[in-house]
Formats: structure tokens, C-alpha cells, sequence
């Protein structure tokens, strides 16, 4: 999944997987930022620094995919080049959904208080406020997270995994 800050990547992420969880899948979420701060917050977010983490998230994937653990990866990947490698590496194993949200409502719910951060002059590279965001131009399901429910935008996930033979439902 990706998208701006404060799209709803991650929330969407944990939503699908506890809904794919009570069906006895095995799934997990890689969240961008819980893996930033896990390795201990040693990269920032200017575009050399998301390059790294990107190759960090690969691996974690690759050691999940290796042991039958499918997985939900909620990162911004604001550059296409990002999200082609990750296409390129993961092969067939590779959705992209693109959570669309405006950034006005992004900054409105703030889940993580970044905006305001980012106001503060507290953080710089915010994608949504001061940092560039390519929108994706291969995704295979677009989630607009600006109109519609957490609810309904998960079960547009699955019914999309289902329809796709990716899960049987």
C-alpha cells in the first residue's frame, strides 16, 4: 500500500490483515514507520534515505514470503522508481494499492502528529506537505480513503483478493 502521510495505509493494513487473520490466513503488516523506528530511527526521509529503507522492507518481505507468511507492506514509496522496484523484486507476489487521500485531509486527522511537526519546522520531506509524492501510475486497486469508510475500503481490498484468486473467500 502506498500513499501520503496520514492516507490511512496503515490502518487500512491492519484492517485487511485481521480480516484475512480470522479466515486463518497467514499474514503480517511491514508499516514503514514501526520499521524505521525499530531499526532506530537511523535514516531520515530525504530520497536517498527512503532508497535504503525501501531495500530494508525488501528483505524483511523476502524472509516473510520465504517461510509462506504473506504480508501487507504500508509504506509512502512517494517515487515510482521505488514502487517498480518493489514490483520488479516481488515479482507476481506484488500488489500495489494506491491509498489516495488529499492531503488537506491528511493534515486534518494527523493520526501521528507529522503535520504539525512539519509546521513546526520540527521534520522536512513530509510527503503531503513538503516533499514530493509521485502518484502512482501502475496500481493495481485504488482505495480513496477521503470519502469512504475503513470498512468498506477493506472489504474492496479483499473482494479484489478474492476476484484475483489471491484468497479464497
Amino acid at each position: 500500500m502506498t500513499g501520503i502521510s496520514g492516507s490511512g495505509k496503515t490502518t487500512l493494513a491492519n484492517a485487511v490483515t485481521e480480516r484475512l487473520r480470522e479466515r486463518s490466513i497467514s499474514i503480517d503488516v511491514i508499516d514503514g514507520d514501526e520499521t524505521r523506528q525499530l531499526i532506530g530511527e537511523i535514516f531520515g526521509h530525504s530520497k536517498e534515505e527512503r532508497q535504503k529503507m525501501s531495500r530494508i522492507n525488501q528483505t524483511i518481505g523476502r524472509y516473510l514470503l520465504r517461510n509462506n507468511v504473506s504480508f501487507i507492506l504500508a509504506v509512502v514509496a512517494p517515487f515510482e522508481k521505488i514502487r517498480m522496484q518493489f514490483r520488479n523484486f516481488f515479482g507476481d507476489a506484488y500488489i500495489e494499492i494506491y491509498v489516495r487521500a488529499s492531503a488537506e485531509i491528511c493534515a486534518k486527522r494527523d493520526v501521528k502528529g507529522l503535520y504539525k511537526l512539519n509546521q513546526e519546522g520540527k521534520i522536512v520531506h513530509l510527503n503531503g506537505s513538503d516533499a514530493t509524492f509521485e502518484v502512482p501510475e501502475n496500481s493495481d486497486l485504488i482505495i480513496d480513503t477521503d470519502n469512504t469508510s475503513i470498512a468498506k475500503c477493506c472489504a474492496d481490498i479483499i473482494e479484489y483478493l478474492h476476484n484475483e484468486g489471491y484468497i479464497e473467500w
